[in-house]
């Protein structure tokens, strides 16, 4: 009776509804004035429904969010979400000036960020190229820039360096860099190219890039049909999601279509000379194709795009059970953590706040977006929310602490304990 009661009260106390955090049936920014609006609308450079969000991080109180240019009429690709009156609008970040179409310098098509929090510094992916998914009728992909990587300096608003990719390591004409992970540490970043099919390694120390291509990072060919919500949806797109280890020894990632998970040794990714196919691994299957993924210390979190939520491995779990390290752990546990059918479509992208104890997502009806399938009015509800669920988590940029892997486990059977003799005295 006293273990069945603890139960009950760690169901209680553990199992959390996610909190809406923000909604959007179509997205707005924060305009110098209303005319400059309204011209942007008129000449095309502001097309409303072109707009998706999609790339989401936290640093000290903001939120930091990507609209990609996927289509023409994307007028900011890297924002901050303010609240300007009643409404909560896309602060263009770190300028207007700095989203200038057709500016190397400046930013043509960001879809991911990563920001160390210890630093303060963002490090953002650019591929240079915008307009790479027109509908008909709206031309063709421009390849307008060489794709790079900018690192900010958040409370200056400032460039700390942009790293330009050479061609044969990120193509200027074909690529899609998607996410990317960083060990501030180490001094290195990890890239999903979900074009190429590739993974993308940059070295701050040296300034220097290579790549990394393998079988793995492409499209399995049972996986290519998404159903959500009963519709069915074909997409073949590669190397999307990907995660880093808390203790910088492996990096976790898997296709969007696909249902494999793999990992790869930093140690031998990190060379560019390096025997990377024999560093390569199955991890394990998930439930679902998923989009982002993201690391804490005690678990890797990931959307399931065909059962309209957010799964989580439970990866410290794991490790303990079949007493190995992050090179050698296999995905056991796949553990449902939510799922809506109407707010949860296209769980995206993640960020775990800095103190661990809340997740934060993205879900954006991608697959209705791409086809223009969305309504924009409003007349059918949101289309684009942030998400937070408390997980109680570590984020794996942290500077690593001995056993936090076990950490929060620990926690959980202290208050356990605790219940069992706070009911024993009752």
């Amino acid at each position: 009776m006293i273990v069945l009661f603890v139960l009950l009260a760690c169901n209680v106390a553990f199992a959390q509804k996610p909190d809406l955090m923000y909604e959007w049936a179509s997205l707005d920014y924060d305009w110098p004035d209303e005319t400059s609006r309204n011209d942007s609308i008129s000449n095309g450079t502001f097309i409303v429904e072109n707009n998706a969000l999609t790339g989401l991080k936290l640093y000290k109180g903001d939120v930091f969010v990507t609209v990609p240019r996927w289509r023409l009429g994307v007028p900011s690709t890297m924002n901050k979400v303010i609240t300007k009156g009643n409404a909560n609008v896309l602060q263009p970040y770190p300028s207007w000036k700095m989203q200038e179409i057709g500016n190397c310098s400046c930013f043509q098509f960001t879809q991911s960020m990563e920001i160390d929090p210890v630093s303060g510094w963002m490090w953002a992916i650019d591929t240079g190229r915008i307009n790479t998914l027109p509908g008909p009728g709206e031309g063709s992909a421009q390849n307008l820039c060489p794709a790079k990587l900018v690192i900010i300096d958040i409370a200056k608003r400032s460039i700390v360096r942009t790293h330009i990719f050479p061609e044969e390591v990120v193509s200027k004409s074909s690529n899609f860099l998607n996410d990317i992970v960083v060990d501030p540490k180490g001094g290195f970043a990890y890239i999903s190219d979900a074009a190429d099919a590739k993974m993308v390694v940059y070295n701050y120390n040296t300034d220097r890039s290579h790549s990394i291509k393998h079988i793995s990072m492409g499209y399995e060919p049972d996986a290519i049909l998404f159903t959500i919500n009963n519709k069915n949806y074909t997409l073949r797109t590669t190397m999307d999601g990907i995660a880093l280890s808390p203790d910088r020894s492996s990096i976790f990632y898997c296709a969007l279509a696909g249902f494999s998970l793999y990992s790869i040794s930093t140690k031998i990714a990190n060379d560019p000379n390096g025997n990377h196919g024999d560093a390569i691994r199955k991890v394990g299957v998930k439930v679902s194709q998923s989009d982002g993924l993201v690391a804490g210390y005690n678990n890797l979190y990931y959307g399931v795009l065909g059962l309209n939520g957010l799964y989580k491995w439970e990866i410290s779990k794991d490790m303990r059970e079949q007493s190995v390290p992050y090179t050698k752990v296999n995905l056991t546990t796949r553990t449902e953590i939510y799922t809506d059918d109407v707010g949860h479509q296209w769980v995206d992208t993640f960020a775990l706040e800095e103190s661990g104890e809340y997740l934060w997502y993205t879900a954006n009806k991608l697959q209705d977006f791409f086809p223009k399938g969305l309504d924009f009015s409003g007349g059918n509800g949101s289309n684009f929310r942030i998400w937070k669920v408390k997980v109680n988590d570590r984020p794996y940029i942290l500077p690593t602490i001995e056993n936090s892997a076990n950490c929060n486990y620990l926690k959980n059977v202290r208050i356990m304990v605790a219940l069992i003799i706070l009911v024993m005295h009752i």
